[in-house]
């Protein structure tokens, strides 16, 4: 098979909407077509060193696409019309086909990685599973788009998910959160839960081999530029990897 080749466009921000998850950022790109849970690699191009780095794809049109930059990314700080290198999109989405119902679980602190699927499949999303320890305020978050629910804790999570039979589980966890959930959830519940795996991307084409997911499946294990930044649970050994994980706050 022919290896893939990845096309660095040199191009600007259009425009910029800063927003308290971060900023939807609007970069010129023609023709690009992605599925939810899909990255885009940006280098921003104002200072001597500036690496790549993943931002996950909120829409795209015929002339640009749309990213969510978070407020401390170099991204978040440029203006219109600054200069970036792009590459991408990168990763698989994880949605299954269909119209099966999708269930959304995040923590306040990560629901910015879970608005793709919110924004672009919200007939099928019917409920929004926030994790925290005092949930008071937050139950309204996306009242006028979906049904949220929430959950304090972890274990009851787990119990709530089990009674979903048919449904797709994508889920964005902080890591303490997420150990917990794969040691509470039963096999059958990681076996359709895609996690987003909170990790730093290197290259964003596969070859620096930056950061690679443990995984019983992969020898080598599962590069996340490729395959993620979605993975299915019960792939994933998390007990080697979890130290490299960041949280969010």
């Amino acid at each position: 098979m022919e290896k893939e080749t990845i096309k660095v466009h040199d191009t600007r921000v259009t425009g910029i909407s800063r927003q308290e998850a971060g900023a939807l950022v609007t970069i010129a790109l023609k023709g690009i077509s992605f599925q939810p849970g899909q990255f885009l690699m940006v280098k921003t191009c104002d200072g001597e060193v500036r690496w790549g780095y993943p931002y996950l794809i909120e829409e795209a049109g015929p002339e640009s696409v749309t990213v969510l930059a978070p407020a401390r990314s170099d991204l978040y700080r440029q203006l219109p019309d600054s200069e970036v290198a792009v590459w991408g999109p990168r990763g698989r989405g994880p949605l299954a086909d269909g119209d099966g119902t999708v269930i959304l679980v995040a923590q306040p602190a990560t629901v910015d990685r879970i608005l793709p699927f919110l924004r672009s499949t919200s007939h099928r999303c019917r409920l929004l599973l926030m994790v925290e320890e005092n949930p008071q305020g937050n139950c309204q978050l996306f009242n006028e788009q979906i049904s949220t629910v929430c959950i304090n804790g972890v274990e009851p999570l787990c119990v709530a998910l089990e009674g979903m039979d048919d449904s797709q589980i994508i889920a964005a966890l902080n890591p303490r959160e997420m150990l917990e959930f794969r040691n509470f959830a039963p096999r059958e519940i990681q076996q359709k839960t895609w996690m987003f795996m909170p990790t730093k991307i290197g290259c964003g084409i596969g070859a620096c081999v930056g950061f690679l997911v443990k995984s019983s499946e992969a020898p080598f294990g599962i590069k996340i530029c490729e395959e993620g930044p979605f993975l299915r649970l019960d792939r994933v050994d998390l007990e080697a990897d979890i130290h490299s994980f960041v949280t969010r706050v």
